[in-house]
């Protein structure tokens, strides 16, 4: 069977039962059902005698805390070793992570008894973009295919048709510092036009004398992106694009990925309202004097790595860059 298939595993995710029982009324996966939901296995024994060796448990205590806050996360810590040391199930964040373990561990085997090649198991919200966990839908329920994005076409000429500059605009303008693999500390301005409330209409990037050699490049992908938000396709949908845009070597462009993680805060800002808003437009204004990264991540004035989206502190570990809180990941 040449066969893949894609589990997601939530925070809280518990094994669900329901969807394999469904398999059953299949004549390739029914004896393979059967067999799994006859075996029962006991995973915390497993996971508390691998602890009691110090680097797995150290790094078992680095996954459990990974979310905790900075001010609690040593005493977490503590705790943490303390129930695994002893085997102590009953600990609340021991627990959340045995059933981790359990799910995760459960569809493997699932995998394994339907003769699947290929498995995928990811956590919700680990990478950029967001994952989204997709409901199966009913086969009685038709699915209409909508499209991404509605194109303005002259009935005439069956051209595009390109909203004209409004009398009025506002923006959305910032500052951005950042340094490419050369370690240049570079500046280049950001901004976003909107009309109509805060509608998207045009983008612009805007060099300095140090960035004056990527004048043209900045002037070309500000046009493209203005032209196409005026043509009816979504801000969000081009920023898509951005993010995908590799270099040479089949890696993401540096600057490319500093132009969108930039423009994506801007957008973030012009969709949020009220207090969202203002904390967004503090946030900003607080990182005035930051460095962005080529991968995307900011550095204080400290020099410590912070997370674009929401600005907290982000770890480095197996050569990613994550942040703990809102799960914004880049790959280094």
């Amino acid at each position: 069977m040449n066969t893949s298939v894609t589990f997601n595993i939530a925070r809280d995710a518990k094994f669900d039962i329901d969807t394999i029982q469904e398999l059953r009324n299949e004549p390739e996966f029914s004896s393979a059902v059967e067999k799994f939901l006859g075996t029962q296995f006991e995973i915390a024994g497993y996971v508390f005698e691998l602890a009691q060796d110090e680097h797995t448990r150290n790094a078992i205590i680095e996954f459990i805390t990974r979310t905790i806050d900075e001010d609690t996360k040593e005493s977490v810590a503590q705790e943490v070793e303390k129930a695994l040391l002893s085997k102590d199930a009953g600990n609340p964040y021991v627990a959340q992570f045995m059933q981790l373990v359990s799910t995760v561990s459960t569809f493997y085997l699932l995998a394994q008894l339907l003769g699947i090649k290929g498995t995928t198991v990811y956590v919700e919200g680990s990478r950029t973009p967001v994952l989204k966990a997709v409901k199966k839908e009913k086969k009685s329920q038709k699915k209409e295919a909508k499209p991404t994005f509605v194109l303005n076409i002259d009935e005439k000429t069956r051209k595009a048709v390109i909203k004209e500059r409004p009398g009025l605009t506002h923006s959305l303008k910032r500052q951005v510092k950042f340094k490419l693999k050369d370690g240049v500390e570079r500046t280049m301005y950001v901004e976003l036009g909107m009309y109509d409330g805060d509608e998207p209409f045009e983008v612009f990037f805007r060099p300095t004398k140090t960035t004056s050699e990527y004048a043209g490049f900045f002037a070309l992908a500000g046009r493209l992106i203005s032209i196409a938000i005026r043509s009816g396709v979504p801000l969000q949908d081009l920023l898509e694009q951005m993010r995908k845009v590799k270099n040479f070597n089949m890696e993401p462009d540096p600057l490319v990925v500093v132009m969108y993680e930039a423009l994506n805060e801007l957008w973030q800002i012009a969709q949020s309202k009220g207090a969202k808003r203002k904390e967004l437009l503090a946030m900003t204004e607080n990182t005035q004097n930051w460095i962005m990264s080529p991968k995307g991540y900011y550095i204080d004035t400290e020099g410590k790595k912070r997370c674009p989206v929401c600005k907290s502190y982000v770890n480095a570990r197996d050569g990613c860059i994550d942040c703990p809180q809102c799960g914004w990941t880049a790959c280094i």
